[in-house]
């Protein structure tokens, strides 16, 4: 199996069954429910990817597994296991990523550090308007209407596997 193979097949894992297992070993789910770990994981980042990120929405998600859950229900999982839960889940995905997809390449063990950055810009709701200001403006004579914005700048140290800053700035700065 090919190591792009074998990281196509890692999420389908990770999204399951050890999914369900870390949500145990997490206390999240503490017995048997409709409500499994996988299937909490799944809404939770699906629902987070939209442009609408609701409970009602996500209530939705649930609802494609013929799973019923108020929002009000949705609203009591969000607890401090559930936030172990899904670090504890990051953490796996970010070490099943080493491991599949590092790169062997004897030229970089010349340097003592790889520094890699990125930039991006992404728009908000418009209710958020007041903690991050979008930039909004016209350009010929297309109108973009960001009120809400946020601007995040990465820099990650390739060879020791660590982000060495996380900035998250207001759009308009």
């Amino acid at each position: 199996m090919t190591k792009i193979q074998s990281f196509q097949q890692n999420p389908k894992e990770l999204l399951n069954e050890k999914a369900d297992n870390l949500s145990s070993s997490t206390k999240f789910i503490k017995r048997r429910r409709k409500i499994k770990g996988s299937s909490f994981a799944k809404a939770m980042i699906i629902g987070n990817l939209g442009h609408e990120c609701s409970l009602e929405g996500i209530c939705a998600l649930f609802c494609q597994e013929d799973i019923e859950i108020t929002k009000q229900g949705l609203d009591l999982r969000f607890t401090r296991e559930s936030v172990e839960f899904m670090e504890t889940l990051y953490r796996e995905a970010l070490g099943m990523m080493e491991e599949s997809l590092s790169i062997n390449c004897q030229v970089l063990e010349l340097f003592h550090s790889v520094k890699l950055l990125d930039s991006s810009y992404i728009n908000l709701p418009e209710n958020m308007r007041d903690q991050y200001r979008g930039y909004g403006s016209s350009y010929q004579n297309r109108p973009c209407s960001t009120q809400a914005g946020l601007k995040i700048q990465l820099v990650y140290d390739y060879l020791h596997q660590i982000i060495n800053r996380l900035d998250f700035k207001e759009g308009v700065r």
